[in-house]
């Protein structure tokens, strides 16, 4: 991968954070089950800008989260924002991005193009169950050859597929997809997957995710499934 790729990956990445083996046989997996359609009503109570941030922070996978899979990159410092969308790497529309009240995120980026994102966002006036069941029905059928063209077309962006995720004890909905992506004019791909998981806390709905881009699609996969039950784990502790 050259180098004029590798920190075009990085920097896109940074801009997107800144702006976005046990005996037996292994558990089956099934993909997870949509959300109620008859979701709760939102937090009645609501929080300060610093209560938000200190509980969206205590969300994120730590710093070390990575060392167990050796990934290479080293974590940045979590950046606080209050409203910059909800992390994906093209741009469908969601109506639910207008109501994130507080978002932080961390990024682990790599000079060889390879990057990791955890990040958690805040609701208050509507809940994560509804926030994911719009991922869940608005990004395979609009994030398909999807193209960047702000500030410039360098990069198309193509859905590939669910992730088959676990039941999540404590949560109240999870999602997961990996797409294609190609960094123009070099044709160079990355696969990207991400995994989304909606928890009620008190005074705000939260959804934590974990981005993954690496070059096989099925490694990417298989390392945000694993994290997931992390996710959910750092959510409780917020």
């Amino acid at each position: 991968m050259s180098r004029r790729v590798a920190l075009t990956l990085t920097a896109l990445l940074l801009a997107t954070a800144t702006a976005a083996t046990a005996c037996g046989p292994a558990p089956e997996k099934k993909p997870a089950a949509a959300p109620s359609t008859s979701a709760p009503s939102p937090s009645a109570t609501k929080l300060t800008d610093p209560e938000m941030f200190a509980m969206t922070k205590r969300a994120l996978l730590p710093e070390d989260a990575l060392a167990e899979i050796s990934f290479p990159g080293t974590s940045k410092p979590a950046s606080e924002q209050v409203y910059q969308g909800m992390l994906i790497d093209c741009t469908p529309g969601l109506t639910t991005d207008a109501l994130i009240t507080g978002r932080t995120a961390r990024v682990w980026p790599t000079t060889q193009g390879k990057w990791a994102l955890s990040a958690a966002f805040g609701f208050q006036e509507t809940t994560a169950a509804q926030v994911i069941e719009e991922i869940r029905k608005t990004v395979p059928a609009k994030c398909r050859g999807w193209k960047s063209t702000e500030p410039e077309p360098d990069r198309s962006v193509d859905f590939s597929s669910e992730v088959a995720l676990t039941e999540l004890p404590g949560t109240t909905a999870s999602y997961g997809y990996c797409q294609t992506l190609t960094f123009l004019p070099s044709r160079i791909q990355v696969s990207s997957c991400v995994v989304f998981v909606g928890y009620k806390a008190a005074g705000m709905d939260m959804v934590g995710a974990f981005h993954y881009a690496v070059e096989n699609e099925a490694i990417a996969k298989a390392t945000v499934a694993q994290f997931a039950p992390k996710i959910a784990e750092q959510l409780a502790k917020a």
